[in-house]
């Protein structure tokens, strides 16, 4: 990777095969499964669509992160021809890049972490969603203490490890102690989402599982204040502030010094430095070519390798239209627009729209 260029971000679902059935997984509450051999796109189409990814980051003068995930990407048939196949085109362009994947625990060993080692996994992120009992009831049973081992088995192979943890009111109780049994474990990086809404929740279903913006402020507050007695005692895991409203949260406990000019500058130059990085450093890409805005709320905006994803990213009318930070309801007149902005496919879940506020989003609440 090269430091003085931006990474451009690639989430890209190579296969819609998974061993699990995660309870608020977007993919298995939805049709797809039923249409997983089909989707699935051979390794020629895939090295298409990798070349296109490198000639856009080469032409945005950036980096580029593959991030590759599923369902599970190791279960794709053509997913060790597809690592081969992107260290090899790496050499054909002057761009920095990185492979990352989001996947399960459970085609880990030895051997395979060494092999995925040897074709330059940076890092692999798996999930944790409650202690034992919530998390294999979520996911699958025995997938807890899979994944553990699995932290493990990275570790000895050189690849970074990462936790995800994603939250609802359903797990809540256990984040704090799921945040210590990770630090426990040597896991690298700890971090936590909200719960997206999955295409067949009901609205009434999803707003049960989330929170009012004052319990979700005072358990931030509760959650850094145990991030920092852990980074005592075990700070070899870097704890990720992943979800944009802890920008409003250190914004209130914390305005000061250097960020409080770096904020300033950001809205004097109105460049967006912070938040999501939809329309400004991402784009993801289903099973099928489909190209999404962001995955975790329906935002089609193209298809590949039919279209060019450079073609897309900068001419797209609707990807243009998320960028737009004049439609944002609330978050056009934050101090925070250019480094915050809430989670707009949480926004969406709860109504509908991804320029709606944040649901919670707590500032100016009283007023």
């Amino acid at each position: 990777m090269e430091a003085h260029r931006p990474n451009f971000y690639l989430q890209w679902h190579i296969t819609d095969r998974c061993s699990q059935r995660c309870k608020h997984c977007y993919l298995f509450q939805s049709d797809r499964p039923s249409k997983i051999k089909r989707l699935d796109l051979d390794s020629e189409l895939l090295l298409l669509i990798a070349k296109d990814a490198f000639e856009m980051a080469e032409e945005l003068r950036a980096n580029i992160v593959f991030v590759l995930t599923g369902g599970d990407p190791i279960l794709h048939p053509q997913f060790w021809q597809l690592l081969e196949g992107i260290n090899v085109l790496a050499d054909e362009f002057p761009v920095g890049y990185a492979i990352d994947i989001l996947g399960n625990p459970f085609y880990l060993d030895i051997y395979s972490a060494l092999r995925l080692k040897n074709y330059g996994i940076r890092k692999y992120q798996l999930s944790i969603d409650g202690l034992e009992e919530k998390h294999d009831f979520l996911r699958s049973p025995g997938s807890y203490r899979r994944t553990f081992e699995a932290a493990k088995v990275l570790k000895k192979a050189g690849i970074g490890s990462t936790c995800m943890f994603t939250l609802s009111r359903f797990n809540e109780p256990d984040l704090i102690d799921v945040m210590r049994e990770v630090a426990k474990s040597g896991f690298d990086a700890f971090a936590f989402a909200r719960l997206c809404r999955p295409e067949n929740w009901s609205l009434e279903d999803y707003r049960k599982k989330m929170f009012t913006p004052l319990e979700y402020r005072e358990l931030l507050g509760k959650v850094e204040s145990a991030h920092q007695e852990l980074a005592l005692t075990y700070p070899e895991t870097r704890f990720v502030y992943k979800d944009h409203l802890w920008e409003l949260f250190f914004y209130e406990e914390y305005f000061i010094g250097k960020k409080k000019r770096e904020l300033e500058s950001a809205n004097q130059q109105k460049i967006i430095v912070g938040g999501c990085s939809l329309g400004i450093a991402s784009l993801s890409i289903l099973t099928d070519g489909s190209v999404y805005a962001c995955r975790r709320f329906p935002s089609l905006i193209g298809k590949v390798p039919e279209q060019k994803l450079l073609d897309l990213f900068i001419d797209s009318g609707k990807l243009n239209d998320y960028r737009d930070l004049n439609r944002y309801e609330k978050c056009k007149g934050c101090p925070l627009l250019y480094t915050c902005r809430g989670c707009g496919a949480v926004a969406y879940g709860f109504s509908g729209s991804f320029f709606s506020p944040d649901p919670q989003c707590w500032y100016n609440l009283s007023n």
